[in-house]
């Protein structure tokens, strides 16, 4: 597990930062199916790829992942019962607790990567705000980020994080590696890309919100279920503060589909809402 960088370079999606945002999207859903299913062979099945999915958290090694699905759980819990949220927070911090007291701590910070910090994300979105900086009307355009980078790098050329962009730079062909949703619209379309990024984000939320108060009038099931759809939102845009991709990707369609079809569902969803709640008044 200390070997990590083996990790970083797989996955069923060949990329273990798309892995974890397929990860992401999916786990409310599963929160969502253990709610309404009154079967115990369906809870068990629900438990046991709720148990996978975290395992293929840790296995990817994708702090942003943890992080935003913890904030989903939160968010989820908040909603549905406030004492929930206030125990998983407890159980959260009684779990890190017990892994800083254990012999087997270091090795475990190790193995999540604790102690590099933010990976040199840090400096990404610094090079990435200075870039926003010199080209804040138009940005320096879509594709040419990699093109740029190494003139607002903040790091000698001949270091090793300096060999490290280049590398990645290189595997990657130039793709923006902001390693932050808002900061590649940023840095590629100026302030524009900078509206586009909160604009949707935005108009996710409004939808969210208008269903579930018209989930309401609706049934339980279908106001869980929007409240799911709302968490996968939440935990989202959490992760697009340490992730790029996964929502609107250049040259990527693929990875981002399944946080489009959760988008998809939540405006059908809205859609059937206002047809019965006019249906229902009528």
């Amino acid at each position: 597990m200390k070997g990590s960088a083996s990790f970083r370079t797989g996955g069923l999606l060949s990329n273990v930062n798309a892995l974890s945002g397929y990860i992401v999207v999916v786990f409310p859903l599963f929160i969502f199916y253990l709610f309404i299913k009154n079967s115990r062979i369906l809870k068990i099945l629900i438990l046991l790829g709720l148990t996978v999915l975290s395992l293929g958290v840790l296995a990817t090694i994708s702090r942003s992942a943890g992080l935003s699905i913890i904030i989903g759980l939160l968010f989820f819990s908040y909603i549905i019962n406030k004492r929930a949220a206030l125990w998983i927070v407890f159980s959260v911090l009684i779990v890190v607790l017990v892994l800083l007291i254990l012999p087997t701590s270091e090795m475990i910070l190790s193995a999540l990567r604790i102690e590099q910090g933010f990976s040199q994300r840090d400096l990404l979105w610094e090079l990435s705000i200075e870039m926003f900086k010199d080209n804040w009307f138009l940005g320096v355009g879509p594709g040419l980020w990699g093109l740029q980078m190494f003139n607002y790098s903040p790091v000698l050329q001949d270091s090793f994080i300096g060999y490290l962009f280049y590398d990645v730079n290189v595997i990657t062909g130039g793709f923006n590696n902001s390693h932050n949703y808002y900061l590649v619209f940023m840095s590629d379309l100026g302030i524009f890309g900078l509206f586009l990024s909160l604009y949707l984000p935005f108009t996710f939320f409004s939808i969210a919100k208008e269903n579930l108060k018209l989930s309401k009038l609706y049934s339980n099931e279908s106001y869980l279920l929007n409240l799911a759809l709302t968490t996968v939102g939440v935990s989202m845009f959490i992760r697009a503060f340490f992730e790029g991709i996964s929502i609107i990707t250049f040259g990527w369609v693929a990875i981002d589909l399944p946080f489009w079809i959760i988008v998809a569902i939540l405006i059908y969803n809205n859609q059937f809402l206002k047809k019965s709640k006019e249906f229902i008044l009528s």
